[in-house]
């Protein structure tokens, strides 16, 4: 998912540094986000190897595009492949927080309240299962923490830049993109 947003980010990057469209600012966002979105792909690569999984490659799929039109149409479809990562992101979260351990649930919660000793409960609890429940646990902070609430303000900010280039009029008023490019994206 990430390695495909930075894919479609750097073609989006290189169209808008292109000399008939010439909008410096557009390319510099693009590019960043392309970087960002390759980083996120490394962490999670990062963290399954250190957690004993493997990663396996596939295939990036092209962008369908590779004319992008206008800043207005970028930025929607930047907005929507956003979403979607977001989307990917709650999926994965949703898979490590249901992984169902029904023979834990009430044992845990008496471990949490401290009525029961750790001992007692290890012995009710196979240790791969309480390692393997820890792991989800860790999974679940670990998403949170380093991808979700990037996420929301990246859909966030995408959203505002959508809507200030329709106030300026754009897709017809190139004048409104190069302003928006000019004010709104310098760094």
């Amino acid at each position: 998912m990430y390695m495909h947003a930075s894919y479609i980010y750097i073609s989006m990057s290189y169209y808008f540094s292109r000399d008939d469209v010439a909008l410096e600012n557009f390319s510099r966002f693009f590019h960043k986000r392309s970087l960002e979105e390759w980083e996120n792909a490394e962490k999670l690569m990062s963290y399954q190897n250190q957690h004993g999984g493997r990663i396996l490659l596939k295939d990036i799929k092209r962008p369908e595009k590779d004319d992008w039109t206008n800043g207005l149409v970028v930025l929607e479809l930047a907005l929507q492949l956003e979403k979607n990562v977001n989307q990917s992101l709650l999926d994965l979260l949703n898979i490590a927080a249901n992984k169902k351990y029904p023979q834990v649930i009430y044992p845990l919660h008496v471990l949490l309240s401290s009525v029961v000793p750790l001992k007692s409960f290890m012995l009710f609890l196979s240790r791969a299962s309480f390692i393997s429940l820890l792991l989800s646990f860790q999974m679940c902070d670990f998403l949170e923490r380093e991808f979700l609430d990037e996420q929301v303000q990246a859909i966030k900010k995408l959203g505002d830049f959508v809507t200030n280039l329709k106030r300026l009029g754009v897709p017809g008023n190139g004048v409104g993109e190069y302003l928006f490019d000019k004010l709104t994206l310098k760094d």
